[in-house]
Formats: C-alpha cells, structure tokens, sequence
C-alpha cells in the first residue's frame, strides 16, 4: 500500500478561447508544454507518475516536448 502525497503544480493555459494550450510545471521547475485536452491530459500524467516518466525517457522521448494529441 502506497502514502498518499500532495503534489504541487502550476498550470499556465494560453488564450483558452482558442486551442487550449500551455505548460504544467512540477515542484522542481520541470516544464511540460502540451497543446489541447489530451495533451493536457498527457502532460499531467506524465508528470504525476514517475513510471510513466521512466517509460518516456527509455522510449528517448525528449523531456518537455510539446505534446500535440488532438
């Protein structure tokens, strides 16, 4: 059984009329951009689960790529 933790991000979303875009910043300054809502949604679990970090890196997938998923 796991400890529950609490993260703290920043979400800046840019001109949310149009595409929804932006970036997710974790507690240490990391910076995902992502662009739409499966990107957002992309973003936020790549940056909450760190297995799926670890997958990201091994696929040598750049860390903070724009994700563009719609």
């Amino acid at each position: 059984m796991t400890t529950p933790t609490t993260r703290v991000l920043t979400l800046r979303i840019e001109d949310p009329a149009a595409q929804i875009r932006g970036t997710v910043d974790d507690e240490r300054g990391a910076r995902r951009e992502f662009s739409g809502w499966l990107g957002l949604a992309r973003a936020l679990e790549l940056t909450l689960g760190p297995e799926q970090v670890a997958a990201e890196n091994e696929q040598g997938a750049p860390r903070g790529a724009p994700l563009d998923l719609d």
